[in-house]
């Protein structure tokens, strides 16, 4: 199972509005893998299960074995390309990966991802 290990949540946004709230919030990631550890951070909205967050954006602040990558505005998922329609997302428990951040609309540049069954690096 591939997991993501969160660092630190940091500046928790929204205001509670009960057991099912959803919160806006930043968070740091690394995935270590056969290439190497892949670090950054991702914006999104933690949901009420307290495990899914619907990821809304991939700041500046990627590194793969501590260089520096390009900026990526362009969020979408990987499961799009198995006609999987479904938000951005990530679990903190590792059952889910499934975003993609590109330079570029579709992807056709370069970005980083993590489908449901891989981890890509452009």
């Amino acid at each position: 199972m591939k997991a993501i290990t969160v660092l630190v949540s940091l500046g928790v946004i929204a205001a509670a509005f009960g057991a099912a709230a959803v919160e806006a919030a930043t968070w740091h990631f690394q995935y270590r893998s056969d290439i190497g550890r892949f670090s950054g951070t991702i914006e999104g909205e933690l949901q009420g299960d307290g495990n899914t967050v619907l990821v809304t954006a991939v700041p500046a602040f990627v590194k793969f074995k501590g260089v520096p990558l390009a900026s990526f505005p362009v969020l979408t998922t990987g499961s799009t390309i198995y006609n999987v329609h479904r938000a951005p997302s990530v679990t903190f428990d590792g059952s889910l990966l499934d975003f993609l951040a590109c330079s570029a609309e579709y992807c056709a540049t370069e970005g980083f991802g993590f489908d449901p069954d891989t981890i890509e690096f452009t």
